[in-house]
């Protein structure tokens, strides 16, 4: 079974995508000045990185995981390719932590995280499907 089913599922989850990529670059950014903060950005900011992002991310990196995989990014599917378009962006601001809370079977030399990681993402690195931004995506949660 696919992730979307349907070009109107598609177009749903990016919006979503959309939507967490641009909370999260106003949530992450250092480029706010520290005099510019009112108390509500910071306990906003607090939120966010506290909850929110938790549960977003939880969602957003098995969904990518998934759709990238070798069967999916290869299929001719343009509702999955659109899909993982909008992932891309969303997952550039995804914490560290959620990153290695990833479960995969690990290998018995490397953390279960770490292999988990290099598993899924090291083969993206040489895939030709997607533009270039599932290969930006998988090296920059990797450079990490």
């Amino acid at each position: 079974m696919s992730l979307v089913q349907t070009i109107q599922e598609a177009l749903f989850g990016r919006a979503v995508c959309q939507l967490v990529a641009a909370a999260a670059a106003v949530f992450n950014s250092s480029a706010t000045s520290d005099v510019n903060k009112t108390d509500a950005f910071t306990a906003a900011t607090e939120e966010w990185r506290e909850f929110f992002s938790e549960g977003v991310y939880s969602v957003l990196l098995p969904a990518f995981m998934t759709s990238t995989s070798r069967h999916q990014l290869n299929s001719s599917r343009p509702e999955l390719h659109f899909l993982v378009g909008g992932l891309c962006p969303a997952l550039e601001f995804c914490p560290d932590e959620q990153l290695l809370a990833d479960d995969d079977v690990g290998a018995k030399n490397f953390p279960e995280d770490l292999f988990s990681l290099l598993n899924h993402l090291g083969p993206l690195l040489a895939t030709e499907t997607g533009g270039g931004e599932v290969q930006w995506t998988a090296y920059s949660l990797l450079s990490r």
